[in-house]
């Protein structure tokens, strides 16, 4: 009887063991750019438009895709004075949802016939990573490392764009 107890413990165990060593791979998902407009007044940045590009692209001409984002804040700013809008405030109904590595981009500012080119974005390298079965993580992110803002290099994956 005890040996039946020592083995039904034991294969119990090596079960219990090699279960929990299981690994699944998650792959990771670009993060996009995040950025906010500068000294600019709520009036000139009330909306823009972001327009997707193919990357390397020289023909500013031809978007792949657009979309018009709009402005729903509660930051309390009077209409003319210059104030910080954060991208996260805006709201659109298209299917763009902000920059990304992969394609080159363009954020115009109708309300100040302000053009921002973001091209040659690099993230982080890491593509996938590995987690227990039975793990709830869900989610892996490649944040963003570089990029060329109005063809300047910037580090990090934030910017501020200003109206300067």
């Amino acid at each position: 009887m005890f040996k039946y107890i020592l083995v039904a413990v034991l294969v119990g165990g090596f079960l219990f063991g090699t279960s929990s060593c299981c690994e699944k791979r998650l792959y990771c998902d670009s993060e996009a750019l995040d950025f906010a407009f500068v000294g600019f007044s709520k009036t000139e940045a009330r909306s823009f438009i972001l327009r997707r590009y193919k990357e390397g692209t020289e023909q500013w001409d031809t978007p792949i895709d657009t979309a018009q984002f709009v402005y729903t804040g509660t930051t309390t700013t009077i209409g003319t004075k210059p104030d910080t809008l954060y991208f996260s405030d805006f709201r659109t109904t298209d299917d763009l949802t902000g920059v990304k590595a992969g394609n080159d981009w363009v954020i115009y500012l109708p309300g100040a016939r302000k053009y921002f080119y973001i091209t040659t974005i690099f993230e982080e390298e890491n593509n996938w990573k590995m987690v227990r079965c039975n793990d709830d993580e869900e989610t892996c992110s490649k944040p963003i490392r570089n990029f060329s803002e109005n063809f300047v290099w910037r580090t990090g994956n934030f910017i501020f764009l200003n109206e300067e």
